[in-house]
């Protein structure tokens, strides 16, 4: 038996230092112990600042597969806050359709539309998804 695959799509992953990508970092990590394969796609852009290296192990170094989008605007998360998120979408939606099929999609909902991109890709893929509200 294969081991299962689980796409993870996030916003904001390491190093941040948010709450939420900090959540998501803890999990894939265990995850990828327990013998997972796990793929985590992700922005570019900063959301806090990030994490000292030294104090947090990379999640690439356990395993994790990291896909970024690319970051096309500089500045601050808040600055054309709205711009920034429609481009993530626009630039993660090929990266969950055009893929091998995973065994289950995971998302948070922030940002809210994530979650919509995320059910559709799902349905596309005819897999299951989780939303971590």
């Amino acid at each position: 038996m294969t081991s299962p695959t689980i796409v993870f799509a996030e916003q904001f992953y390491y190093p941040e230092a948010w709450g939420g990508a900090q959540l998501l970092r803890d999990l894939t990590t265990h995850l990828v112990a327990s013998g997972c394969a796990v793929e985590v796609v992700c922005g570019s852009d900063p959301y806090a600042p990030e994490v000292d290296e030294d104090e947090v192990e990379d999640p690439r170094a356990r395993g994790v597969v990291v896909r970024k989008t690319p970051r096309l605007f500089g500045g601050d998360i808040h600055r054309l806050k709205l711009l920034k998120q429609i481009v993530f979408y626009v630039c993660c939606a090929p990266l969950l359709l055009v893929r091998r099929r995973p065994t289950v999609f995971v998302t948070q909902t922030n940002p809210p539309l994530l979650v919509a991109l995320v059910t559709i890709v799902a349905l596309l893929h005819r897999r299951p998804f989780v939303i971590i509200a």
